[in-house]
């Protein structure tokens, strides 16, 4: 049995003794409901409009007139106005141990109170917010697996033993060697319950994360130790890595394409890099929405700081599945290197088209893709004398060492 006390822990810092009351409910999680009268009769039009946020307030307490509780006001303090919602870290237990809010958090209406000593009793209210009104099992469900063909199919699947219908609460993919049309699905055994094309196309070692809304963040990054660039690029001209950088000469440019099923949200496509530049003349940042039929630019090397990390949005990708983006280098500059890129994406999904597990039931993950062709390993070389073939045609071999997938599921409740 799951033990139950009352308890009030952020992450792993257990807070109780300084909640003087609360955390008690100010808003949420019931359902919004709207009515309209409908004159002359004794009927009415009912909506629903979703759930209100989980909405908490707690009074805190602090006495600095005793020697352990130095300091503690500040700390505490801050453990909660730096809460912003991530959901593996910004936890919120409250009357259950075994359940959790993911939330945001502030600190304020401070009163001082007189205590022995003179040093005062300092009171606070905290405020806490979550953006879903549902609470999260503490104790999660894995399954974590490397170097897999597709498709590939969890083995035991996932049981909803929670009151939610619900969908998995992350899913991370690190693309290895590069994946191409990558979808999953919930199956209940052979039958295909449920199904999303998640991603087009995946970048070598590209990081891409699905949260517990089933939103989409894709994170690639490339410090030019080896060359990625020649098999990850869109296109390119006078272009090459060397020296640990990627050097854009006179009149070159270097393309990414960054591709999706879903469209990116606002402020959803940061890219961030290091430039150094010889010569004079102007570089850009430019970004195209068309296929590269036209390109916009986004910034320029006069607003860059040379040799350090330059941060950069890129307006023009908001509600744009497909965006490429490239550095080109004018006629009068010399080169452009650039080091330690990132490119960070989000992107948006409907909630209602994310695959979900009813209360009650187990369905397995099912996962779809095509390996990057340069993952394929060639039998005839690689196994030595142990060379497979089939009608004198050489077989080649999905390959992709640094493949991993981490599902994670979370059950959850009404609270």
């Amino acid at each position: 049995m799951t033990s139950i006390s009352r308890i009030v822990k952020i992450g792993d810092t257990d807070i109780s003794s300084y909640v003087e009351w609360g955390p008690h409910r100010t808003k949420g999680a019931g359902r919004r409901v709207k009515t309209s009268p409908i004159i002359g009769g004794n009927r009415a039009v009912v909506w629903q409009e979703g759930r209100d946020p989980l909405t908490l307030k707690a009074g805190l307490i602090f006495r600095p007139d005793l020697a352990d509780q130095i300091g503690d006001e500040d700390e505490i303090t801050a453990l909660i106005d730096d809460l912003a919602g991530d959901q593996e870290t910004d936890r919120l237990y409250f009357g259950r141990a075994d359940r959790f809010a993911v939330v945001h958090g502030s600190v304020g209406d401070t009163e001082i109170a007189p205590a022995a000593g003179g040093a005062g009793i300092i009171r606070k209210t905290a405020k806490f917010w979550a953006e879903a009104a549902e609470l999260y099992a503490d104790d999660a469900d894995e399954w974590d697996v490397v170097e897999v063909f597709f498709p590939y199919t969890q083995t035991t699947g996932f049981s909803n033993l929670g009151n939610i219908e619900s969908g998995l609460y992350s899913l991370e993919i690190d693309a290895g060697a590069g994946l191409d049309n990558l979808a999953m699905s919930f199956l209940l055994g052979a039958t295909t319950m449920s199904t999303i094309a998640i991603t087009p196309h995946l970048m070598e070692d590209e990081l891409l994360v699905i949260d517990r809304f089933g939103q989409i963040t894709q994170t690639y990054a490339d410090d030019f130790a080896v060359d990625k660039f020649s098999e990850d690029k869109y296109a390119s001209a006078s272009a090459t890595v060397s020296g640990g950088k990627l050097v854009i000469t006179t009149s070159g440019y270097a393309a990414y394409q960054l591709d999706g099923h879903w469209p990116l949200v606002a402020g959803g496509l940061v890219v961030t890099f290091t430039p150094t530049e010889t010569g004079t003349g102007e570089a850009f940042l430019e970004a195209s929405v068309d296929g590269g039929v036209s390109w916009l630019e986004v910034s320029k090397n006069s607003r860059w700081v040379g040799g350090a990390e330059n941060k950069i949005y890129v307006p023009q990708a908001e509600g744009h599945v497909e965006v490429l983006i490239r550095w080109r280098c004018d006629s009068g500059i010399t080169s452009v290197a650039i080091d330690d890129l990132e490119i960070h994406q989000e992107r948006y999904v409907s909630s209602s088209l994310v695959p979900k597990i009813p209360v009650g039931a187990t369905y397995k993950v099912s996962l779809a893709a095509e390996e990057d062709a340069d993952s394929y390993i060639d039998l005839s070389t690689e196994a030595g004398d142990n060379i497979i073939t089939e009608n004198s045609d050489t077989l080649y071999w999905p390959y992709n060492p640094n493949l991993s997938i981490l599902a994670t599921w979370r059950n959850r409740y009404n609270p």
